[in-house]
């Protein structure tokens, strides 16, 4: 039976407002924190449930990409319980927080929430509900954050008072996260790509774009945040390639002269940004002539990933467990008095995805999960360019850009930044499901 086709009318419209406003506030739930967000993704994934019960259509559990997550949450678990008995040093832990030795587990069988969130997007056909009109919903809440980043930019605070704890970065309406330049990342370029694959697009609609693509990765830039700029740009610069002449109201090399302008008069005018993007320079120690390459001796986040290493030699098969960098970085062998940020070596996680991955699942499941999801992604990139798809491509992009090596960032298994790349991984899943030739 066909949702459309269910005899009560009421429980017809309840469903599909509630399944609309689940994924219209879903940009709102990253502003509002983790615990919003988890809510937001598990309410989508219990609608999922009650759905497939009450019309007993439980297809999309034979989806190949289905089958393959539920072997990564398999993985995640035997590791999890392995590390438990074999891996965890039981020193580092008093009597009162024995407990937290099985978070990692908590974690792994908390993975379903993701593969619950991916599939749950296939309600949107099933409720006939227009992915334009959840685009415009996701429009107006990036053009406020858009505008809160150059408030505050401008006046020191944003339009509700904070104020930045780092005055060269952007807090917005996140507290004293600074992640809102991830944020637009995210969403920003969800929205602006959106609108390239529609034919006789309105005019409105194109300035729209045209004034998106520009100001998403000039927004970035005024965050402060330095990785999620070369990200941008790496996106912004692949996408802008390959859109059709017809979607620029004032042509291509006129539009990456605006940006660029708009870039070199923020860097010279304004001290704090130039510091903030010059201090990578001035924190790296340029080695003697006979040893010509650059040691990153004062950047924290290659301490992370030093220690990461070396916890992945040390396990090089299972790794520690899932969320056990935290505790497993402080062992004292991988701590070097010799240099300078050794003592910051361990943090909640490595803030890079191929390290947590070495480190936490070993070569094993590094191999097993990167190779699901780089086959996804990589598929999905061939088949949209070939298809000249410009949203499933710049979505494909945007995974492809999310498992950069080295650049700093989040997990695939944490609540803010694994929510952002499993989102991404949700609308592809819906895209490819949605033609008549699938990939996968």
């Amino acid at each position: 039976m066909n949702f459309i086709n269910y005899p009560n009318t009421n429980i017809q419209n309840f469903y599909k407002i509630f399944v609309f406003s689940i994924f219209s506030l879903l940009p709102i739930s990253f502003v509002l924190g983790n615990l919003i967000i988890n809510l937001n993704i598990i309410f989508a994934g219990l609608s999922l449930i009650v759905y497939s019960i009450t019309l007993n259509d439980w297809k999309w559990t034979g989806d190949k990409f289905f089958k393959l997550l539920i072997i990564i949450q398999f993985y995640l678990i035997v590791s999890s319980i392995y590390s438990i008995f074999f891996i965890i040093d039981y020193e580092f832990f008093d009597a009162n927080h024995k407990h937290v030795v099985y978070d990692g587990l908590y974690r792994s069988l908390s993975f379903s929430k993701y593969i619950l969130f991916v599939f749950s997007f296939s309600l949107i056909k099933k409720f006939k509900i227009k992915l334009d009109n959840l685009i415009k919903a996701w429009s107006v809440i990036i053009f406020i954050i858009l505008f809160d980043v150059f408030f505050e930019k401008i006046f020191g605070n944003n339009i509700l008072g904070n104020v930045s704890p780092d005055h060269s970065r952007i807090i917005s309406f996140f507290g004293e996260e600074m992640i809102v330049g991830s944020y637009l990342l995210l969403f920003g370029f969800i929205v602006s790509s959106y609108w390239i694959d529609k034919n006789n697009m309105k005019y409105s609609y194109k300035i729209f774009f045209n004034f998106l693509i520009i100001l998403i990765p000039f927004a970035i830039f005024v965050s402060g945040e330095k990785s999620n700029f070369i990200k941008s740009i790496i996106i912004f610069s692949t996408l802008f390639y390959f859109i059709p002449k017809n979607k620029i109201t004032i042509g291509k090399k006129k539009l990456i002269f605006i940006l660029i302008a708009a870039l070199l008069s923020l860097f010279y005018f304004n001290d704090y940004t130039r510091i903030k993007y010059t201090e990578i320079i001035k924190r790296t120690t340029i080695l003697n002539n006979d040893q010509k390459f650059l040691e990153f001796e004062n950047i924290k986040y290659f301490y992370h990933y030093r220690v990461a290493w070396e916890i992945f030699k040390d396990n090089p098969i299972l790794g520690v467990g899932n969320k056990n960098f935290r505790w497993d970085c402080h062992r004292p062998k991988y701590f070097s008095s010799e240099k300078k940020l050794s003592s910051q070596m361990c943090s909640t996680h490595p803030h890079q995805v191929h390290f947590e991955l070495l480190s936490e699942q070993g070569l094993l499941g590094y191999i097993l999960i990167m190779g699901i999801l780089l086959n996804f992604a990589i598929k999905l990139l061939i088949n949209s360019y070939k298809k000249n798809e410009m949203f499933k491509f710049s979505l494909s992009l945007y995974t492809m850009v999310f498992l950069i090596p080295l650049l700093p960032g989040g997990g695939i298994f944490s609540t803010y930044s694994g929510s952002n790349f499993w989102l991404v991984i949700a609308l592809l899943n819906y895209l490819n499901n949605s033609e008549k030739n699938r990939i996968l």
